[in-house]
């Protein structure tokens, strides 16, 4: 004879569906595991800032757009996704944001002439595209709390991930000139943490500053 799971209980339940809210609990995390693996593993865009130092080729052109920036750097996407509507901020200083294209072919002996467009914002930025460029200079209109430390100018980058119509948004910060190591500890990539957590909440302030300003110069 076998055991009839109906007539053993436990907690005021059967055997029988126990074994049935057991299988349905398995079901469960197994899922949750893989919902969480392809979250994990999902495509992401990873914005680099790298500084053209000691590169003169850039620097006329800028300077028949009007600037003469001390530093130039160029904004690439490392990642394996695509981000939307990339904006840049400056820390302690002030960045633009440049498409520049090349007019022609290099020749050996002769200057390139580059067509220097100053976007404010790029739609999208793929692992193709490498013609973007930003511009330092100090601020035209220092506030009290900005320091004049040069180790403490920074490069925020703010960008919106695929798919766009969930709005997420991501920042992070490039030091211009300190030196961050490839390999970093647990500590280290808290504060790194807690600094992309801060600047994204001083990103998105100025920004309102900025869009009730021009709206009340079109009032």
């Amino acid at each position: 004879m076998g055991v009839d799971l109906t007539q053993i209980t436990f907690l005021g339940l059967t055997a029988q569906t126990w074994i049935t809210v057991g299988i349905a609990v398995f079901g469960l995390m197994v899922s949750l595991l893989t919902f969480a693996r392809g979250w994990r593993w999902r495509a992401e865009a990873a914005p680099l800032f790298a500084m053209l130092d000691g590169d003169k080729l850039l620097w006329p052109d800028f300077s028949k757009a009007g600037i003469d920036p001390p530093v130039i750097g160029y904004l690439a996407n490392c990642g394996d996704g695509r981000a939307f509507n990339v904006k840049v901020i400056g820390v302690n200083c002030d960045a633009g944001l440049w498409d520049c294209r090349q007019i022609g072919e290099t020749v050996l002996g002769k200057q390139s002439e580059w067509i220097m467009n100053d976007c404010g914002r790029l739609p999208e930025l793929t692992g193709e595209t490498m013609r973007f460029f930003i511009t330092i200079t100090p601020p035209r209109n220092p506030r009290p709390e900005q320091s004049g430390d040069l180790t403490k100018l920074e490069i925020g980058v703010h960008w919106v991930s695929s798919p766009t119509r969930l709005r997420r948004c991501r920042y992070t910060q490039f030091p211009i000139w300190g030196i961050e190591p490839m390999k970093c500890g647990p500590f280290e990539r808290l504060r790194r943490r807690y600094r992309d957590m801060m600047g994204h909440r001083r990103f998105h302030a100025l920004d309102r500053k900025r869009a009730s300003e021009q709206k009340k110069l079109l009032s």
